[in-house]
């Protein structure tokens, strides 16, 4: 019987952190940004790249997500050396809750100290719609589960991170700077996380409401809470690809996820770009 603890080691870790270091040509990277659904194509304003396929680094999981390649790739970005993840392991796929266990913690061992994460989103804000962006002020872990369960290994941090600050308030100060200068529309709200890979139903999406969540998704929490624990600096954008179950008659699919992200790809390549150019 398998259990949410399965498939990980800390041996792994620094196997990959190892691999990847072999494939740096400079300075290693103090940004990680982890793109979402659709978004992957972001990672191609890199300078001077280098590309590893997740299959080859140890330790990582294949994305089996549609709009998740599955690459990593190092570089530069605004003069910043950053690594880019081309696409996220879900909990629901086969690799569970640990699946981003390996990717955050080797980072850190790199040299890591900021995440910059993008999110695809169903939105219950009337003024965030298909293709705007939300800057997420915090969230709510629905996903039942974290991939902080088992043993702890202080290597990575305190057994219980603090979360009270867990999205950077400097960082998101900075990002609504550079959104309001290029008249980008970016309010602010509380990401709910669930396990999926279903979409909500009417019934959730009211419960989830009745919580305060402002956007739904299925990612995010797990990298936040690994990040916060190695003491990252989180920064989180939710890209909306579909209003949430009862704010339009739309139909609510894959396909539909992946147009939305499409809309928001410049304006959130805008923001990224000028964000890095501040470190």
């Amino acid at each position: 019987m398998t259990t949410e603890t399965d498939g990980y080691s800390s041996h792994q870790v620094q196997l990959a952190a190892d691999y990847i270091a072999s494939k740096i040509k400079g300075t290693p990277p103090g940004t990680l940004i982890i793109l979402g659904s659709g978004l992957a194509s972001l990672g191609d304003e890199l300078s001077e790249p280098v590309t590893v396929q997740y299959e080859d680094i140890p330790g990582f999981a294949s994305p089996t997500v549609p709009g998740h390649i599955g690459e990593l790739v190092l570089g530069t970005l605004s003069g910043q050396s950053v690594a880019v993840m081309k696409g996220k392991i879900f909990s629901y796929e086969a690799a569970g809750i640990n699946g981003m266990r390996v990717p955050i913690r080797c980072m850190y061992k790199l040299g890591v100290k900021t995440l910059i994460y993008s999110a695809s989103v169903g939105s219950r804000l009337a003024e965030a719609g298909v293709g705007g962006l939300v800057l997420v002020s915090d969230h709510i872990n629905a996903l039942g589960t974290s991939p902080l369960l088992g043993k702890h290994e202080p290597a990575y941090g305190d057994q219980f991170p603090d979360m009270a600050t867990a999205y950077d308030e400097a960082l998101r100060t900075t990002v609504k700077s550079i959104a309001t200068k290029h008249k980008i529309p970016l309010p602010e709200g509380v990401y709910g996380a669930v396990r999926g890979p279903a979409f909500e139903t009417p019934a959730e999406v009211r419960m989830i409401r009745s919580w305060g969540v402002d956007v739904v998704g299925m990612s995010l929490v797990p990298e936040a809470l690994l990040a916060r624990q190695c003491d990252m600096r989180v920064v989180a954008i939710a890209n909306v690809t579909n209003m949430a179950v009862g704010m339009t008659s739309d139909p609510v699919n894959h396909e539909q996820t992946l147009i939305g992200a499409e809309k928001a790809r410049e304006n959130l390549r805008t923001i990224l770009t000028e964000l890095m150019a501040t470190f």
